[in-house]
């Protein structure tokens, strides 16, 4: 044992080594788990809704042809309606610019509906689109 160190000496060293060690690796994890983004988390921004599925599926069967930036256009004006009467006359304004087939084959349900509260018009309109879509595609 030239080096002047004694067998306590150096056992303390490597506990003392380890002790730092084990200590960096509790603090590299505590500092991951925290860095990890949490379920529910997310940035303070504005809110976006949800668009509608059958919203998409409508203007893209109806408006491919004329290439995204139509059926892009499309689902647009609809997120741009709300649920008031106004709203409603915007949502009728798309239809018409957007959603052809459906505007021509369900006018009178179309024309029947004059409030979202009227949830049995509402679902009759929703019926004919359906129904439109499906023959159309089939």
């Amino acid at each position: 044992m030239g080096s002047g160190k004694t067998p306590f000496t150096t056992i303390t060293s490597s506990i003392r080594n380890f002790l730092t060690m084990k200590l960096l690796v509790l603090l590299l994890v505590a500092g991951l788990a925290t860095a990890m983004p949490r379920k529910g988390n997310r940035p303070n921004g504005p809110k976006q809704e949800k668009e509608d599925p059958s919203t998409i599926i409508r203007c893209m069967a109806e408006n491919w042809q004329n290439g995204e930036s139509q059926i892009k256009a499309c689902r647009d004006c609809f997120k741009a309606v709300d649920e008031t009467d106004e709203g409603l006359t915007k949502a009728k304004e798309c239809v018409s610019e957007f959603l052809k087939i459906e505007n021509e084959a369900c006018a009178t349900e179309i024309a029947a509906l004059e409030s979202f509260e009227d949830e049995e018009k509402g679902m009759a309109v929703i019926e004919c689109f359906d129904a439109t879509l499906e023959k159309a595609n089939n």
